[in-house]
Parts: structure tokens; C-alpha cells; sequence
């Protein structure tokens, strides 16, 4: 049955492929998740193996040095596109998102960032998982619980004749008698 955004037991990302177009030695498996969103913020804990052994501590200044990012693309079979976030949220979260990996290329932790997006906005997308140098290594999407489905909750707000336009200005859509 479907569950409102926010319900439900959270989206998963496992079976991690090669990002596409990299062919080095790093081959990452394990889980993100359950991915639970609360309001607008999504927290998940990740256990993984064959991270980027030498990501004990990102590189400064290099952009994406040990991510591990949500990006808006819903594929592992073409680039993932950039970072995802949206709504409210107009400065990139992910920047200091990283994961912190031992020598044997292990890395489990809990990551928090509010997206400005629902569960069933983030849900589809890909995770990424990058290397030191920031190059993208890994991919999987976030998925809900094999026989969940989620469901974007309609509009309350439209039900009354309201609407907004982009910069969130409210219209009234009625007629006086």
C-alpha cells in the first residue's frame, strides 16, 4: 500500500555498481540506510567495504573528497548529474558530507542533511560514493522496502483554490458573488 513521504521504515541504497565511466581499482559494497526523513531531512546510517582506503581525511579544497552524496539523477547507467537538493534549501548541503574510511577501505557512520525534499522526492535518486580525489567511484539508488511504494501527498492548499507561483507568492483563485 502506498505510505505518505515521511512514513514507512525508509529508503535503502545497496548493491552498489562502478560509477559509470570509472574503471579504477575501488569496488564499494554495502548499504545506506534505512534513510528515514523527518520534515525535510534525511538521516541514514551506512556500513561499507572497498571504499577509498587512503579517505581518513578528505582532501582540503578538493570538491567531493570522500563524498557520499545524494545526486539528482535516477540512473547508474549515465552520470548522476549534481548534488540533489531543492525547495527552500538554495545553498548545496552536501559540501562537507564525507565519510571516514580505515586502511582496510571500511567506512560505517550516520549522515544527516536536509535536502529540502521529501522522502518520495529523494526516493529513485542516486547515491554516490566518491574517492579522495572526488572522482565519483559507486553508485546505487535509494530504494523503499521491496513491496512499498510511495506516494507524493497531494497539495492541501490546492484544494482550496489556492496556488503559488515561484517565488511562493499565494494567488486566490476564487470569484465574488
Amino acid at each position: 500500500p502506498p505510505v505518505p513521504p515521511g512514513g514507512g521504515t525508509g529508503l535503502t541504497a545497496s548493491g552498489f555498481v562502478k560509477y559509470t565511466g570509472y574503471n579504477g581499482a575501488i569496488t564499494v559494497a554495502g548499504t545506506v540506510g534505512p534513510m528515514t526523513t523527518t520534515g525535510t531531512t534525511q538521516t541514514a546510517q551506512y556500513t561499507l567495504t572497498g571504499v577509498d582506503p587512503t579517505c581518513t581525511t578528505p582532501l582540503t579544497g578538493t570538491a567531493n573528497s570522500c563524498g557520499i552524496h545524494i545526486h539528482s539523477g535516477t540512473s547508474c547507467t549515465v552520470g548522476a548529474q549534481g548534488h540533489y537538493y531543492t525547495g527552500a534549501v538554495t545553498a548545496d548541503p552536501w559540501l562537507t558530507v564525507t565519510y571516514t574510511a580505515t586502511a582496510q577501505g571500511t567506512a560505517q557512520g550516520t549522515l544527516t542533511v536536509n535536502t529540502g525534499a521529501t522522502e518520495a522526492q529523494v526516493s529513485g535518486r542516486a547515491l554516490i560514493i566518491h574517492n579522495r580525489a572526488g572522482i565519483p567511484v559507486a553508485c546505487a539508488l535509494l530504494q523503499p522496502p521491496a513491496g512499498r511504494r510511495l506516494q507524493q501527498m497531494p497539495d492541501p492548499w490546492a484544494y482550496l483554490g489556492y496556488a503559488a507561483d515561484a517565488k511562493g507568492v499565494a494567488k486566490i483563485n476564487a470569484r465574488v458573488r
